[in-house]
């Protein structure tokens, strides 16, 4: 009980929540609040914006969130950025770009949480489920391909 007690305790010190307007978008899990903050949307991982539909992924961010007051809750920090949920009225904009076809469930981060919305978004072929065959972000950026052949149609969609 003790051991709980400290777990939520520590959970409670550790977790930072406010409300800022995003100001910008770097990628379609990465933005930046009026204050300066940079923030990395939790348990997701989009396209690069050098990969294939990596600027649609960014720009589908753009839509969710510029000019808009969202809240973040943060538990924790990796390469100079708070990693959040990001919400907007309510929302959870993580889940949403997953969701909407243009952010993979990040299984090592995530734990699975993501990945119904994922698999449902490539059923129904949304966002970057139009295009056919992928390579992951976290392969792209260890130099890794995918097993499946390339699709040169990208521009297309």
């Amino acid at each position: 009980m003790k051991l709980i007690l400290a777990l939520l305790l520590f959970l409670l010190i550790t977790t930072q929540r406010c409300s800022d307007r995003a100001v910008s978008v770097h990628d379609g899990d990465t933005l930046t609040l009026a204050d300066g903050r940079k923030i990395r949307l939790a348990g997701i991982d989009a396209p690069e914006i050098s990969q294939p539909l990596g600027q649609q992924s960014r720009d589908h961010l753009k839509r969710l969130v510029i000019g808009r007051n969202i809240t973040v809750v943060c538990r924790s920090k990796s390469y100079q950025r708070a990693v959040c949920d990001v919400y907007d009225a309510g929302r959870l904009l993580n889940l949403a770009m997953v969701q909407d076809g243009w952010a993979y469930d990040y299984p090592t981060y995530s734990k699975g949480k993501f990945k119904a919305a994922e698999e449902e978004a490539r059923k129904k072929r949304r966002g970057i489920w139009r295009a056919g065959q992928h390579v992951k972000p976290w392969d792209y950026r260890h130099g890794r391909k995918s097993s499946r052949p390339s699709v040169s149609r990208w521009s297309e969609l």
